[in-house]
């Protein structure tokens, strides 16, 4: 069989307003495009919100990129809302989202099953809270229960508020693997964008993919930095 190598991406986009506080999606857009992601994982992605000017950011993003796209929000408001979105190059076959525990910081975890040229592949992207402990236990008693199950290719992603150091990361770490270890890039830290001290934005993979290559994008469109793995997987 031959092994398919796909390119991921997961980015905390800021609504789409850059480090020099503009409402800047446009230019989301061109490093999303620099990438040349087969599925991107987004969060901080606003919905016909009055102040990103109504746009639908996931819908605009995907068509500009010929992708499909899912969206699940995190924060209804009167008008619109922001949640995190899942875009792919491949046909989605599903999707669903996990509300998680905490009842004072509203998160989700958005997960996406995707076709791949037959193989389907399960991506699940969230945006963990402030802190600690609830991010410990979310990711020990509902996201990675979702994930370690798998029998195809699995990808967790996402912007988990947490630098590596940290006890919830060292327990992902220990069942999954941090394409972090292909880092190919001078870059080590995704935020903050215009003075980068931490790494808290991550693609883990299951024990059916590979790791190949690994780097951060040096952009000043959102406050965080892209984070870009190539994996492979029969």
């Amino acid at each position: 069989m031959i092994r398919l190598i796909l390119k991921i991406v997961t980015y905390n986009i800021h609504h789409g307003v850059d480090i020099y506080n503009n409402l800047n999606l446009k230019g989301v857009l061109q490093v999303l495009q620099q990438t040349e992601a087969d599925i991107i994982a987004l969060q901080e992605v606003d919905r016909y919100r009055p102040q990103t000017h109504l746009q639908n950011q996931a819908a605009w993003l995907a068509k500009k990129l010929s992708m499909g796209y899912v969206y699940s929000p995190v924060r209804n408001y009167k008008t619109g809302s922001y949640g995190n979105a899942i875009l792919s190059k491949y046909s989605i076959l599903s999707s669903s989202n996990h509300r998680l525990h905490d009842m004072t910081d509203i998160r989700y975890c958005l997960r996406a099953d995707i076709d791949t040229n037959g193989s389907t592949l399960s991506i699940f992207n969230t945006h963990l809270g402030l802190k600690q402990p609830v991010r410990y236990t979310n990711l020990k008693n509902i996201i990675l229960p979702l994930i370690l199950p798998l029998r195809n290719p699995g990808i967790l992603a996402g912007d988990f508020n947490a630098p590596d150091d940290r006890p919830e990361v060292h327990m992902v770490s220990a069942l999954l693997t941090d394409t972090f270890k292909s880092n190919s890039s001078p870059f080590v830290y995704t935020y903050p964008a215009a003075n980068p001290s931490a790494r808290i934005d991550y693609i883990f993979i299951n024990q059916k993919c590979i790791p190949l290559n690994f780097y951060i994008v040096d952009s000043t469109a959102s406050d965080h930095l892209p984070v870009v793995a190539e994996i492979s997987y029969l």
